[in-house]
């Protein structure tokens, strides 16, 4: 049957196998929810073995965070449906099919950004993220990306390849990580196959044109990145070596942030802040420079620029800690999570 969901999206559902009594599954667009069954039960046979959602072609349950209410159970799933994909959602041999439809055709979508955008890069960087001018169609994105090492041979394994591609909500921009077990020493991946970047060497990350935006329509043109490996970085984000440039109070100049060494992009965009003003941020200059365009003129006095200790640079290297360090750390709970740099606008 076809439920209308919201105003601007038509989702064809499919209920099917109504086995499991007085069991409903159902789909409001955004969220898939099981009704009809004991919240509760947390024994075996319980919902939580039995309710299941996932690509109807794969074996391998989504991602996304479940919440149990006293008469329902919500999955939400972490990234968005993609358009053309059937999604199936199971309890027993209860069934719900649910198919995203394809956007119309528009314009042309091209490939906007590669991030990092320089081309000396340090040899365990940890993602790329390639940023297009449209959403883009999900589910074959590794089809469409090589790295081609400087003979123009393909580099194997390169790349994490998982069934929940990292897509930004909007569906532009996809997050491109390297096998974390091929970056960090001492890890099976690498030992056997060594690292995926070796310093010294040229590289060619490269997007084929091919590859179909959601509307069905192909790149058309693709995309190459020439850039060489530098020796590993190991240094961490510091935040007191950062330079800060305040405007004046009464105007909408921006404030300025420079980074001495480069900042994970997408991070920069969302970890960054100033506490109660709001306005249209950038991570500019090869993720050198983040500025902020107030959306309001700038009050004189004191203000407090808020940044998150899991900020990283792209190699995955935090405030709070070096990506080869291990991640446990019995102190953490005491450390604040936000560094505050306070600066005094005239």
């Amino acid at each position: 049957m076809l439920r209308s969901v919201g105003s601007l999206l038509s989702v064809l559902v499919v209920l099917a196998g109504c086995g499991s009594s007085g069991v409903e599954l159902a789909y409001d667009g955004t969220n898939f929810e099981l009704s009809g069954v004991d919240t509760q039960g947390t024994g075996p046979g319980g919902w939580q073995e039995r309710f299941s959602v996932r690509v109807a072609d794969q074996d391998i349950p989504m991602f996304g965070d479940y919440e149990v209410l006293a008469d329902r159970v919500v999955f939400t799933p972490r990234f968005p449906l993609a358009p053309g994909l059937q999604y199936r959602a199971t309890y027993g041999d209860s069934s719900l099919e649910v198919t995203i439809p394809e956007p119309a055709p528009g314009a042309t979508t091209v490939i906007t950004a590669v991030y990092p955008e320089s081309d000396t890069l340090p040899e365990n960087l940890l993602r790329f993220y390639l940023q297009f001018s449209a959403p883009m169609r999900q589910g074959r994105a590794y089809d469409h990306v090589r790295l081609l090492d400087n003979e123009g041979e393909e580099v194997e394994l390169a790349f994490l390849e998982i069934a929940e591609e990292l897509w930004n909500p909007e569906g532009t921009r996809l997050t491109l990580l390297f096998d974390p077990g091929r970056v960090k020493h001492g890890l099976m991946p690498r030992n056997i196959a060594g690292p995926a970047l070796v310093a010294g060497r040229r590289y060619t990350l490269e997007v084929d044109g091919s590859w179909q935006d959601a509307s069905g329509t192909a790149l058309g043109e693709g995309r190459r990145k020439n850039f060489t490996v530098l020796d590993a970085d190991v240094i961490q984000p510091d935040p007191s070596a950062w330079q800060l440039e305040v405007p004046g109070s009464g105007g909408r100049d921006p404030l300025v942030l420079r980074f001495p060494e480069l900042v994970d992009h997408a991070q920069a965009e969302r970890m960054i802040r100033v506490e109660g003003v709001s306005g249209s941020v950038e991570v500019v200059d090869g993720d050198r420079r983040w500025t902020l365009v107030p959306d309001r003129v700038w009050s004189a006095g004191e203000h407090v620029l808020l940044v998150d200790r899991d900020l990283e640079d792209p190699v995955g290297n935090s405030i709070r800690a070096l990506f080869e360090v291990d991640v446990f750390d019995p102190e953490r709970g005491d450390t604040p999570q936000l560094v505050r740099i306070p600066f005094t606008v005239k």
